[in-house]
Parts: C-alpha cells; structure tokens; sequence
C-alpha cells in the first residue's frame, strides 16, 4: 500500500512539474517536448557523428538515411529548434548549438530531436521522429 502511495504522489509531482515547465516555453517547444515522450516512429534512420562535445565546441555533426527528402527536416537541440530545411540523405549536416541555452549541461546527456511533417506542414501528423543523446565533458 506505501508503494502504491509513494508512485500516485510520485506520478502526481512530475506531471505537475511537466506542466510548468510546458507555460514557460513557446508553442514550437512545447511540442517538441511531448514528441519526446513518444517512442521513436516513422521510417529512416538518423546518426549523430558527434558523440561527445566540451563546453567549447559549438557544433553537431548527423546524416540521414532513408528518409524522405521532399519533406521538411525538423532538429531540436536541448528542446531548442536548431534546423529546418529539406534534407539529403547520406550528407552530413552540422548544426550550430552555440546560442542553445541548455545544450552544455552536463548533469544528463542532452538530446537531439529529428521530426520530419507530411506535406512540409507542421500542423499535419509527425510522419518521423528519432531521438538521440551525446554526452558533455568539461
């Protein structure tokens, strides 16, 4: 009975603190935020050539395979939109994280978000979404 107790209030606190940190940001991260809670989907794959940075470096480097090059390419770097362009596959892509606020924390790996829309309209379904995580060292 504790534990059921302990996971209600648990379960209650980070839905609570999910939702205020949803307020805080505009309507672009906040939907970045909830595709970040679905598991990965749609088709093509995405490699992050940059595993680990330093707090000096300002860039990302990832390729693409098997994607849909007609469709927009979305990337979030810490929950922050650093990309959108139509995208080649097997090209390499770097992307400038210098102005992105919390992709230098180093008390959990940083994310980066891949979201491809139909018709290169974000108000249509997610028809890709990959996530991928890279590490900071001092």
């Amino acid at each position: 009975m504790k534990k059921l107790i302990g996971v209600i209030v648990l379960s209650t606190l980070t839905l609570v603190a999910c939702d205020e940190v949803e307020e805080s940001l505009d309507e672009e991260d906040v939907a970045a935020l909830e595709i970040a809670t679905d598991e990965e989907t749609g088709e093509g794959e995405f490699e992050l050539l940059t595993f680990t940075i330093s707090t000096d470096d300002t860039t990302l480097s990832f390729q693409a395979s098997g994607v849909d090059e007609e469709k927009t390419t979305f990337v979030y770097v810490a929950n922050e939109k650093v990309f959108e362009q139509e995208i080649e596959n097997d090209q390499v892509y770097d992307l400038n994280i210098s102005e992105v606020e919390d992709a230098y924390r180093t008390d959990y790996d940083p994310k980066v978000q891949f979201i491809q829309y139909e018709e290169n309209d974000e108000s249509e379904d997610i028809t890709m979404f990959k996530q991928l995580r890279y590490s900071v060292e001092d």
